[in-house]
């Protein structure tokens, strides 16, 4: 019998794992090829480190799926089933394509696989995979529930390392108090329950060379953080004396193995109350809550698998202001949803900069950036007011303008009913009655007399709406037009001396600020009755 061509697959799934298992696998393959075939050496060994077996992008699965292909091999061996995959429908995918290739698959577990194995291990490598994330939240439901964290030590604690329960083993999930952090994490609660802004604060800790909860610099983001998800300082009700779990779930992607966070329903959220932990009074935490703007109730977002499309049926916000450092030419989304320069995709690559910028990641800098020269602007009154004021002279010009043109509005009407027919006078009618209404459907003027800090508020609750509802294709073009008032372009650069990233730098527009308080009480009406 002619000696098989063969090829290696091996497989471990966590980076908690030892990395040697790869190896171990690839030896048992080796051996067993040896005894069953009389082969000493594979054509070729395949694997994927610290990679889920429940999706199909693994790089070395696709080069092995790309040479069974090409017909470089007629028999894969691995250590089991589970190690190619254990998703049921991608098993039976990649056993497909194998056949289809003329290669047989043999496992050091199973023997040489068939229909039957397909069909059994695949089912019992699913449930596997059910069961032990049913086990996972189970025991971290436990650990919340008798107190104990679940997740990576917050700011303002420490771990507990060396106890041990009455078997023996280690206690994992036990926190204290880091007295010193708990400091600033009070300074900080303080200061917003003033009405510090919270770049204020942040530029002062940096001064004062404090380091953040990441050991770098601190950010307004890592104090303001994202209310829904529990990040950021403001949002760790930890500091009140509150465990807060199950607030989200992990949602594998199958096509692409890509990880995100989905936030479950709040009556599914858990609760367990740990006063031991509290950092923040109770008054205090309820204070600077109250100063906030309340978290909205969320609508549907648009699909993000065609939300990278430009085009008149689906606008981008950020359309038409994103720009590259490199040829001063536009970014715009590609299929990933990654902001690539035209000039490289469109144009022969007349622009050297391939580097793209993720949407998602452009949005929270952007507004991010915008949020913080709300904060750190003192004399808003002054600065809005005064444009406002000039508005409301310009505007009492054109109510005088409107009575006029009502008057000859009038006045052709009264010789056309007289009898005089012209097309010109009827022209003339329709060209003034155009005017009038333009003239009266523009936007109320704001109390130009408001305070630094209701000017202030009503910006960032703008910002607040416009964030939650920039995936929504209604709001796209209405938020991107109120952007384009603020947003002079964004430019994002390739990084200096490395093979990857960008810069970014958002430039604004010196007057933009009044022209944008104004237009949010015009062209986005949602965003002119939610900030008054």
């Amino acid at each position: 019998m002619t000696k098989p061509t063969i090829a290696i697959y091996a497989r471990y799934s966590s980076d908690l794992q030892n990395p040697s298992s790869i190896d171990d696998q690839i030896g048992l393959c080796k051996t067993l090829i040896d005894r069953q075939f009389g082969v000493k050496r594979p054509v070729a060994v395949f694997h994927d480190a610290a990679i889920t077996g429940a999706t199909m992008a693994r790089p070395g699965l696709t080069a092995l799926l790309q040479a069974s292909d090409a017909h470089e091999f007629d028999l894969v061996v691995a250590e089991g089933l589970d190690r190619i995959s254990r998703s049921l429908a991608d098993i039976a995918q990649i056993y497909q394509i194998l056949k289809h290739n003329g290669v047989r698959v043999w496992t050091a577990h199973e023997g040489e696989v068939g229909d039957l194995h397909i069909g059994f291990k695949g089912t019992m490598n699913a449930l596997f995979l059910k069961d032990m994330s049913d086990k996972v939240r189970r025991a971290h439901r436990a650990l919340a529930e008798a107190g104990r964290a679940t997740s990576s030590v917050a700011y303002g604690y420490q771990a507990i390392r060396g106890i041990t329960d009455e078997r023996g083993r280690y206690v994992n999930g036990l926190r204290e108090i880091n007295e010193n952090e708990a400091i600033i994490i009070r300074r900080i609660f303080r200061e917003i329950a003033d009405g510090i802004p919270v770049a204020s604060i942040a530029k002062a800790l940096n001064d004062e060379k404090i380091p953040s909860p990441s050991g770098g610099r601190w950010r307004a983001h890592s104090i303001r953080g994202e209310r829904n998800r529990g990040k950021g300082i403001l949002n760790n009700e930890l500091y009140r004396g509150w465990l807060i779990y199950n607030r989200t779930r992990k949602v594998v992607d199958p096509r692409t193995g890509k990880r995100r966070y989905e936030i479950n329903p709040e009556s599914e959220w858990g609760r367990t109350h740990v006063p031991e932990l509290q950092i923040v009074p109770d008054e205090l935490w309820d204070s600077v809550q109250g100063k906030r703007p309340r978290p909205r109730e969320k609508k549907a977002r648009v699909s993000r698998s065609t939300s990278h499309i430009d085009g008149p049926g689906n606008t981008r916000p950020l359309t038409g202001l994103v720009k590259c450092g490199w040829c001063g030419g536009q970014k715009s989304l590609a299929n990933a949803g990654r902001y690539i320069c035209n000039n490289y995709r469109y144009y022969n690559k007349r622009c050297k900069n391939a580097r793209g910028q993720q949407e998602e990641h452009l949005t929270v800098l952007v507004f991010e950036d915008l949020r913080d020269q709300i904060d750190l602007f003192d004399d808003w009154k002054k600065r809005v007011g005064n444009y406002l004021e000039k508005e409301m002279s310009g505007r009492l010009n054109l109510i005088a303008e409107a009575d006029r043109i009502e008057k000859r509005i009038e006045r052709l009407i009264d010789a056309i009913e007289r009898g005089v027919t012209s097309n010109t006078i009827t022209v003339r009618v329709v060209d003034l009655q155009q005017r009038l209404q333009d003239i009266r459907s523009l936007p109320e003027i704001p109390d130009p007399n408001l305070s630094t800090s209701a000017i202030r508020e009503r910006l960032s609750t703008a910002l607040t709406i416009m964030e939650e509802e920039f995936w929504n294709q209604k709001y796209a073009l209405p938020i991107r037009n109120l952007l384009a008032l603020v947003v002079a372009e964004i430019v994002l650069t390739p990084k200096e001396h490395s093979r990857r990233g960008e810069t970014v730098r958002i430039k604004l527009k010196p007057s933009g600020w009044p022209e944008f308080y104004l237009a949010i009480h015009a062209e986005w009406p949602k965003v002119g009755r939610s900030t008054g």
